[in-house]
């Protein structure tokens, strides 16, 4: 594998994120990229205290820091939805693979079998939302051969 910079791309492609670019699924894989980020009040996961128990929870809150903090694509493109503005980008960079990792095997996770060789980790996902989830775009972004539906306010299927 290699390691690739994408900052330019990063910024352009999360520059035409919207409520309807994000519903096509050309776009999922090109969000498969890591990015410093100088956050600004973006909407973005953050891991805190959250109450007295001491105990610490991720939630999505306006963040705003001098250092710079490394997200994924999907977790900006979520924040480029929530707030309209694309979170400023210092760096970005995707991880490229060349082949097979020598040795790969299916294995099995409750009910299902996960086969690194033919790549379908996700094969359809049926979800009663109007937007894929951060979770959703996460893997989708990963995984070029999936499938998801998405329902609108009518009903209708999309994708």
């Amino acid at each position: 594998m290699e390691v690739e910079d994408c900052t330019e791309e990063a910024r352009r492609i999360l520059d035409s994120v919207d409520a309807e670019t994000i519903l096509d699924p050309s776009l999922w894989p090109r969000l498969a990229f890591f990015a410093s980020v100088k956050p600004a009040r973006d909407i973005l996961p953050v891991r805190a205290l959250y109450g007295e128990s001491g105990e610490t929870n991720i939630g999505l809150n306006p963040l705003t820091s001098t250092e710079t903090i490394w997200y994924a694509g999907p977790d900006l493109a979520a924040s480029r939805l929530a707030k309209g503005v694309t979170p400023q980008i210092v760096e970005a960079f995707r991880i490229v693979p060349h082949s097979l990792q020598e040795g790969m095997k299916a294995t099995t996770i409750g009910s299902r079998t996960i086969d690194p060789v033919k790549r379908r980790l996700l094969s359809r996902c049926d979800r009663g939302t109007k937007k894929p989830s951060q979770v959703a775009l996460a893997l989708f972004a990963f995984e070029d051969d999936c499938q998801c539906t998405l329902r609108d306010f009518r009903g209708t299927e999309q994708g």
